[in-house]
């Protein structure tokens, strides 16, 4: 941390089928957003909760016990912890490394490299839409250009999707 407050806390806890739901609620007036997912063990849920402050961990253990004590079980170990900052964007433009699709190299505007020699470079933000190439319907379009366009000569082509025009740029690159 950089001596600054964090700005967003987690709370943890496991909890079995059964009360599950009872410990969401109690986690509802301190939490702006609730989740809880399966984990691996049967009947045990991983609840997650997120708030702007650091909780008051007397008030939560009292809201917790109160669960407990309801469905005569133990209270749960709670887990509080800050949530280090993150770049959410570049952390999201990192996972969309470049694309070969036939003689196609599709690339994100984060990408600093170079087009390979031999290869069509469409440079696409990836945030923006779908159509980014990492879609399997996407590549096998590419590909599917790329084999065409070595026997046939189109005057009029369609890409009629709604996301980056990915399509429609890499027909207009080849034809």
């Amino acid at each position: 941390m950089t001596g600054q407050a964090p700005s967003l806390w987690r709370i943890s806890l496991a909890a079995d089928s059964d009360t599950v739901a009872a410990y969401e609620d109690a986690l509802d007036p301190f939490c702006h957003a609730i989740s809880w997912i399966a984990t691996e063990i049967e009947n045990q849920w991983q609840i997650e909760g997120f708030c702007d402050d650091e909780p008051d961990r007397d008030r939560l253990d009292q809201a917790m016990a109160a669960v407990a004590q309801a469905f005569t079980q133990q209270s749960p170990q709670l887990h509080i912890e800050p949530v280090a900052a993150r770049d959410w964007l570049i952390e999201n433009l990192q996972s969309f490394p470049p694309i070969h699709a036939g003689h196609y190299f599709i690339y994100g505007t984060h990408f600093e490299g170079q087009v390979p020699p031999g290869r069509t470079g469409i440079c696409l933000n990836p945030g923006r839409a779908f159509g980014s190439g990492d879609h399997a319907t996407t590549r096998g379009c590419l590909l599917a250009m790329d084999h065409l366009a070595k026997s046939f000569q189109f005057a009029r082509m369609l890409d009629m999707g709604c996301g980056s025009g990915i399509l429609s740029i890499a027909m207009a690159h080849t034809w």
